[in-house]
């Protein structure tokens, strides 16, 4: 094999080499970045659940709040618990349950309850027993400390923020308000636009709401079987969680609810696209194409110049064992065609 053919077949497997190495390690650190990308997206989003989660409290809080505060509102439900003959006659409760529904504003259910926390009356619908509510830990926090206490109960598989207000008339306990306001889909809108995942909450015992209906069942399955684990993580302020669906495998982050009276995890699963869209092909396929000009050089410089070379090698050496009948007929570059004349030159005045 010629000098400049063996050069040019390393020259490639060299080119070769590092076009598949340099476009490997390219692929490697854009999967390693969309990795990182889409994990701080599901950090975002379980953040963001945490502050639409205080911020639903608060305006529940505050809705509540103006209700509670109204003396008219606290006298009549007074008059209602504990008649005074001389403030007028007994009320009837349920003339409470039609006050409520005509105040209910910003929140689904609205109770009220006696200053022990046995149920009084009630608008809207949340099936619960009066001592199931007594025995509540937002409810038997208010009765203790008389002030307001929020969480979230799970009620029939659905689940609602809670806010518990204490009904005071001379800085007495005489009831309490409690406002109740249903967890929805729409409560998960910002945090799914902004990190392109299905949030879900969860408890212990199953997936309590979602960030809409279309939550791959599979997944649902998958996170309800791995419930002890989220709550785990939860329990330990969070982290991943990769999850083996029936399609296809998907990244997962925990993040704690932190909301008083029922123990939450916010899950945000990754739904976006494998790599559409993604610079990958188009940076790998600059690496070929660098690496195709490259190659298509070194053979323009071989055949131009290496291989020419190698003929003129050949007539040297012929012309060193005395053959003075040489005549060299080159081709190629014009650096090669200047030796080549130079070199018949020489020849031709050796012969003179």
């Amino acid at each position: 094999m010629k000098h400049s053919t063996n050069f040019l077949l390393r020259g490639l497997a060299i080119v070769t080499l590092l076009t598949v190495a340099a476009a490997l390690g390219a692929s490697a650190l854009l999967k390693d970045q969309a990795l990182y990308l889409q994990t701080q997206k599901m950090q975002q989003a379980g953040l963001v659940e945490q502050q639409l989660q205080k911020s639903a409290l608060d305006q529940l809080a505050l809705r509540a709040q103006m209700l509670a505060a109204d003396r008219d509102f606290v006298e009549y439900v007074v008059q209602s618990l504990a008649p005074d003959p001389a403030r007028g006659g007994t009320i009837d409760k349920l003339s409470i349950t039609d006050l409520l529904s005509e105040r209910r504003q910003g929140y689904d259910v609205a109770m009220v309850l006696d200053a022990q926390g046995h149920l009084v009356s009630q608008s809207g619908v949340l099936a619960r027993g009066s001592d199931s509510i007594a025995h509540d830990p937002l409810v038997a926090a208010a009765v203790h400390d008389g002030a307001p206490a929020r969480g979230a109960w799970l009620q029939d598989g659905v689940l609602y923020w809670v806010v518990v207000s204490p009904l005071l008339q001379n800085h007495a306990l005489k009831g309490l308000l409690v406002t109740a306001s249903q967890v929805e889909s729409a409560f998960f809108q910002p945090a799914t636009a902004m990190s392109d995942s299905d949030v879900v909450l969860m408890t212990p015992a199953s997936i309590v709401a979602a960030s809409a209906r279309d939550v791959d069942v599979s997944v649902q399955n998958v996170l309800t079987a791995r419930d002890a684990e989220v709550m785990a993580l939860a329990r330990n302020g969070g982290g991943p969680l990769p999850l083996h669906g029936e399609q296809r495998d998907l990244r997962s982050w925990v993040t704690p609810a932190r909301v008083p009276g029922l123990e939450l995890a916010v899950v945000a699963i990754y739904k976006g696209g494998d790599t559409a869209g993604s610079p990958a092909p188009l940076l790998i396929g600059g690496f070929v194409l660098f690496g195709a000009v490259i190659a298509l050089l070194l053979l323009l410089q071989w055949w131009f110049t290496w291989r020419p070379l190698d003929d003129v090698l050949e007539v040297l050496d012929r012309a060193a064992s005395g053959d003075r009948t040489l005549v060299l007929r080159t081709r190629g570059s014009a650096i090669v065609m200047r030796i080549g004349e130079s070199f018949n030159h020489i020849l031709k005045l050796n012969r003179s």
